[in-house]
């Protein structure tokens, strides 16, 4: 990798511009990336923008864009993610690593795996203590995209977008750099509009919510207003750089970049960076019909192109839509429309994720994901083997044995759901945690349903005295109900 500057140590504000030198050193490496790439040698591609990158950081069109679209490729070419000795480096080499450093071999990481929030969040993260704003501008949009997709499994990357972004928004507004500002408290609102429905009843969310509401209408206000205007130099060349990254645009505006897009993509159809920057402005816009147009335009390119990642992504937008939708059915109290709603995302997303295990047979986190599916659709048979083979993962295992043994418990097979608890609880080395907590309520279920009474009370016992009212006081009524049995006798 190129020799890092003393600029990477910077942890506040905005990264100093290389020299025409090191940009001109850096095209290089950009240059020979392509190059190298068009002959499908992905990993010797991925290396020459990162050596580029670490001359010029903030290369977003020349460098992290072409890089992200080569990571692409090379996902549709079949090539395996980093392996388990590059996690190992990666993951112990990140402490004391300058930003510049740390946020570039976060980005070879996701290079290699573009769809990882793990290696999103470690990019942003070390964009945002080196200064590099271009780059927390480009990726950030991604990143929540791919976090909003799951609030509750992405809680703690929606609390960085909304610290990363927020703080950024207050030194873009600080520096009178109004429409930047606009698009980080807009991300980070998002952020934490999604928090603060995963968490009502957090005073703490609530107010970082209410804040950031507040900031972005002041700061939208000045926007709106004009304010900053007659301080820009050249209007149209600072409209031109914002244009394609930011997330407050009008309606005509992203009309004209998808029909530029659409029309460049003509010449490259099967090109996935620039399909995906298509999408992306599509989905900016919010209606169904774009949705619907973004769908198609993936699914038809996966039809030209047979590449998997563009099916993968229309289903994944499909998969949110159904979610916004079920959303919207509980919240108007119609249970039967809600239960029949749930029916039909639960069998829609069984296929996807079938087809995943398909595509992808050593994930063992899509083999989770259809085992979870087939338990909430209540096929147990099913589900069992499925959650069997996806317990091999570590991260996992133990969602997957509880699932199992519910499984179990719900078919009346005790005994079984017993010895897999049993067995998961003895390896599990942490107390009282939410993992534990549950694996001995399912196991407190499971001898109380056995006619074990005095083992299920033991177990209730112990649950009580980690959390006292466990789901909402069920174990200690449960315990309660056992002793006043054993008096009555």
């Amino acid at each position: 990798m190129a020799k890092q500057s003393a600029k990477a140590a910077q942890t506040s504000g905005p990264a100093a511009e290389p020299a025409d030198k090191d940009k001109a050193k850096a095209t290089k490496w950009f240059e020979h990336g392509k190059s190298v790439a068009d002959t499908h040698n992905y990993d010797y591609a991925i290396e020459c923008y990162i050596n580029g990158l670490g001359v010029w950081p903030e290369a977003v069109d020349e460098g992290h864009k072409p890089l992200r679209a080569v990571a692409f490729a090379r996902l549709g070419a079949g090539k395996k993610k980093p392996g388990m000795l590059e996690k190992l480096k990666f993951d112990t080499g990140g402490a004391g690593r300058v930003p510049l450093a740390a946020m570039l071999a976060a980005e070879k990481m996701l290079a290699k795996d573009p769809t990882n929030l793990n290696y999103m969040e470690a990019v942003v993260k070390n964009a945002a203590k080196g200064g590099y704003e271009q780059t927390c501008l480009w990726l950030g949009p991604i990143f929540a995209e791919g976090a909003l997709s799951n609030i509750k499994a992405n809680s703690g990357k929606l609390a960085t977008i909304r610290q990363v972004y927020e703080d950024l928004g207050d030194v873009f507004n600080q520096r009178g750099d109004i429409p930047n500002a606009v698009i980080c408290f807009d991300l980070a609102g998002k952020a934490a509009d999604a928090l603060g429905r995963l968490k009502p009843d957090d005073g703490t969310t609530q107010d970082q919510l209410r804040n950031l509401a507040g900031k972005l209408t002041i700061t939208k206000g000045k926007f709106e207003g004009g304010d900053f205007r007659d301080s820009l130099h050249d209007a149209q060349k600072q409209r031109e750089l914002h244009d394609h990254d930011r997330m407050v645009q009008d309606d005509s505006r992203l009309d004209e970049l998808i029909k530029a897009g659409l029309e460049e993509l003509q010449a490259n159809p099967n090109e996935p960076g620039k399909v995906y920057a298509i999408v992306d402005l599509m989905l900016r816009k919010g209606t169904k019909t774009d949705e619907a147009a973004a769908i198609q335009l993936l699914v038809d390119t996966y039809e030209r192109s047979h590449v998997y990642q563009f099916k993968n992504r229309a289903d994944e937008i499909r998969m949110r839509q159904m979610h916004n939708q079920a959303r919207a059915i509980r919240s108007s109290g119609d249970r039967k429309a809600a239960a029949e709603h749930l029916k039909k995302m639960l069998a829609f997303e069984i296929e996807v994720y079938k087809e995943r295990v398909r595509q992808y047979p050593t994930e063992a986190r899509h083999k989770y994901e259809l085992g979870k599916r087939y338990f909430m659709a209540q096929q147990y048979d099913e589900a069992v083997p499925v959650l069997q083979l996806a317990r091999s993962d570590p991260k996992n295992r133990y969602p997957c044995i509880s699932l199992i043994a519910q499984s179990f418990f719900r078919k009346g097979y005790y005994d079984q759901s017993i010895n897999v608890l049993i067995d998961a609880i003895k390896t599990y080395e942490v107390e009282g945690d939410d993992i534990s907590k549950d694996l001995h309520y399912w196991l407190g279920r499971s001898q109380e349903d056995a006619g074990q009474k005095d083992e299920a009370a033991r177990t209730y016992g112990q649950i009580i005295q980690w959390d006292y009212n466990y789901r909402d006081g069920d174990v200690r009524q449960r315990l309660e109900a056992i002793q006043k049995g054993r008096q009555s006798e």
